[in-house]
């Protein structure tokens, strides 16, 4: 799924023995934001994640990978974030060339892009923070086959997980409006401090059972060529908003405008789709070219959900080069996406790709020393005129502990997603202990 931030480095290798091996990593983040928003909700928070990997080989061909993963908020009275605890790999993996199969829980990556990737949506997130969210481990098979320079991935998910979404006291839930309701024919005005909670969700044509996808793979010289294919649950749901109306009126556009009560409930809605997509790697001796392309259309009829979009078409390409100064290296990013969707987006933390139908992204990284780092990136909506900017540095201070200061600012029009957060201006300072 779409994330704006990436935070923490890879953890350190330390064996407890020749068959095992253990590590990990402890991060502190301390979250300031800017500005107060709503009575009940804090302008620090503080955050725990503990990421654990280890892995236990019983032969050279098999192995056993179980990786926890824990998100502790201590800010917060949802149940949904105040305790995350999740398994993105858990697997028995056995592995005889020319074939791997992986057996247990699992993320996938299938994207070759940094951030959003339009082909990457074989597992559901966790959207607490919404510009940065966690994929889901999910039960499943994933079969390789390798010969030469060809690679078949085939995985097979027999229930998808559903995904999940800012507590109901989250600064990223819509404060003001919830925008393009019903097809974008109802903006709903909310309350000064609006009342959430979630509805259990539905689903459709069983679109979280027996979700399959096929990768095909090609290297030729300094290019690498990927066909998806994937058919299953959509990788964000469509998202029911109800709501008991003070008023109701009918613009001069045929707009319908609703002022809600307090209480607003929030009902995920899973429905059927196919995606088919490509992806390249061109890698010559100086810059790095990516692109992605993906098409996804709907198996779900519109008979049954008439909000939910019959297809829609992403693409992505970026450009990666470094350039030296003196002894450092400044690496520089550019990415771009253009897409074609034939439904308006709401501002609901669900819909945080559709920041991506029409933008572009730049981001730089420096590092002067070997235990410093600058950083920095910024993306704008061309759509909807939403931007988002993010400034840090990150300090070695120990072999096993870290420093981070990150500054993020977002803007944009108070109707559109990037609006909804436009309060949420923050500073972050993250501590990272790895063992």
């Amino acid at each position: 799924m779409a994330s704006l931030i990436t935070l923490g480095l890879p953890l350190h290798v330390a064996g407890a023995s020749e068959r095992l091996s253990f590590n990990g990593k402890i991060q502190s983040s301390s979250f300031q934001f800017i500005e107060h928003v709503g009575k009940q909700l804090d302008q620090y928070i503080q955050i725990a994640n503990i990421k654990l990997e280890s892995q236990y080989k019983f032969t050279n061909s098999l192995r056993l990978k179980f990786n926890p993963y824990g998100r502790f908020n201590f800010s917060t009275n949802s149940d949904l974030e105040k305790e995350f605890i999740d398994l993105p790999e858990a697997y028995l993996e056995f592995r005889q060339y020319p074939a791997r199969i992986r057996i247990g829980n699992n993320t996938y990556n299938w994207g070759v892009l940094d951030g959003y990737s339009p082909v990457d949506v074989l597992n559901q997130s966790a959207y607490f923070h919404p510009l940065n969210p966690t994929k889901l481990g999910t039960l499943g098979a994933d079969l390789q086959y390798e010969h030469h320079l060809f690679q078949l991935n085939l995985v097979f998910i027999p229930k998808q997980r559903k995904a999940l979404f800012p507590g109901e006291d989250s600064r990223w839930l819509p404060q003001d409006f919830i925008t393009n309701v019903d097809s974008g024919d109802t903006l709903i005005e909310l309350p000064s401090s609006p009342s959430y909670y979630y509805v259990h969700a539905k689903e459709l044509d069983r679109a979280l059972h027996n979700n399959f996808g096929a990768k095909m793979s090609f290297r030729t010289g300094n290019w690498d060529i990927h066909l998806n294919y994937f058919e299953g649950s959509n990788f964000t749901p469509e998202m029911n908003v109800l709501v008991t109306a003070d008023a109701t009126e009918i613009t001069s556009g045929g707009k319908q405008v609703i002022q809600a009560q307090e209480n607003i409930g929030i009902q995920p809605e899973y429905f059927r789709t196919r995606m088919s997509g490509a992806s390249l790697v061109w890698a010559p001796e100086d810059i790095i070219l990516r692109f992605e392309t993906a098409y996804f259309d709907s198996i779900t009829s519109l008979e049954q959900n008439p909000n939910i979009s019959p297809w829609f078409w992403q693409n992505g390409i970026a450009i990666e080069t470094n350039f030296a100064l003196g002894r450092s290296t400044l690496t520089l990013l550019i990415q771009g996406y253009f897409s074609k969707n034939p439904t308006l987006s709401d501002n609901l933390a669900s819909s945080s790709a559709r920041v991506f139908d029409e933008a572009g992204l730049i981001g730089l990284r420096w590092a002067p020393s070997d235990s410093t780092t600058v950083f920095g990136s910024g993306m704008y909506d061309f759509k909807s005129k939403g931007y988002f900017t993010l400034a840090g540095a990150s300090v070695s201070l120990a072999e096993d502990l870290k420093s981070e200061l990150i500054y993020m600012s977002i803007g944009g029009d108070e109707q559109t997603l990037m609006g909804t957060y436009r309060r949420n201006d923050q500073v972050t300072l993250n501590l990272d202990y790895f063992f």
